[in-house]
């Protein structure tokens, strides 16, 4: 049975499946504005990795007797738009959006490391380790582009 006060690890699970849903999003809109082939290729292949890991979370958040959210649309649309606008001035299309990820990244990174995320550190280690591999892979494809 749902309760409305969230445990503390029912928020941080929330918090970074949230996360990470937009980061699929941010990557799957990033492989269909790229024009390089290879770089979408790669954007869409992370993107899928981490769909993946996202999933993994939202059943963990099921099994903490929760429901997982989904992102806000208005939000990730602006975001995007944001992105698209700043790449459109960059010198160089694929650094624009390699930056733009690797910052997502690190974002993402720092979020799995907040004091917010202590109770998944302690009581699901093996789920963050899942999602510290996932960022580190993103990190390694989004440099080898």
């Amino acid at each position: 049975m749902m309760s409305l006060l969230r445990s503390d690890l029912q928020v941080a699970l929330r918090d970074l499946h949230l996360a990470l849903q937009e980061s699929v999003d941010h990557y799957r809109d990033a492989a269909e504005f790229v024009h390089q082939q290879s770089a979408a290729a790669a954007f869409t292949a992370i993107a899928q990795q981490r769909e993946q890991l996202a999933d993994t979370f939202a059943q963990a958040i099921r099994a903490a007797d929760d429901l997982p959210s989904v992102p806000d649309p208005e939000l990730e649309s602006g975001e995007q738009f944001i992105n698209h606008l700043t790449n459109l001035f960059a010198a160089d299309e694929i650094d624009g959006l390699r930056e733009q990820r690797l910052e997502a990244e690190q974002r993402l990174e720092a979020l799995l490391h907040s004091p917010d995320c202590a109770a998944l550190r302690e009581q699901q280690p093996a789920l963050q380790a899942k999602c510290e591999a996932d960022i580190k892979r993103a990190r390694e494809r989004l440099q080898a582009l």
